[in-house]
């Protein structure tokens, strides 16, 4: 069997800039805390994110909160910049990040069901006690 984890590469895919603190920050810090390197990627600029600003000012914005909430999880980070709200499958725009990926997992299964029709169903629960001070830090830069 190919043992995926050998590489020490972890490519986080979000719709937003300020999902991935909050979903699997700590996981992530941990991960990179055990050597790995990790690229975290944004499909959309969460230009939508507001109604007090108009998309370009929140994509800024947004931008720089990712930057700095990827630095402290110790990732490197990229936007692909697909229109937020009508996020679909682009393969041509997420081929880049997605190359020679083997496998990808979903943190929030719609349904609980994947993609092939199979029952999700929790088999990890990582303890992240370790790191959530460093994990509200890095979330509190989306504030």
């Amino acid at each position: 069997m190919f043992n995926y984890m050998k590489h020490k590469k972890v490519l986080a895919i979000f719709a937003h800039p300020d999902d991935v603190e909050q979903f699997c920050g700590g996981t992530l810090i941990l991960l990179r805390q055990a050597g790995y390197q990790i690229l975290i990627t944004a499909l959309t600029s969460g230009e939508c994110g507001t109604t007090t600003l108009n998309s370009l000012e929140i994509a800024k914005i947004r931008d720089k909160e990712a930057k700095r909430g990827t630095k402290i999880i110790g990732a490197d980070y990229q936007c692909l910049k697909v229109t937020d709200g009508i996020v679909g499958y682009y393969p041509g725009r997420l081929a880049h990040s997605l190359t020679g990926q083997p496998y990808l997992y979903h943190s929030d299964p719609q349904g609980l069901i994947s993609e092939d029709g199979q029952i999700v169903r929790v088999n990890t629960i990582v303890d992240i006690s370790s790191v959530i001070e460093k994990k509200i830090i890095a979330f509190s830069s989306m504030i």
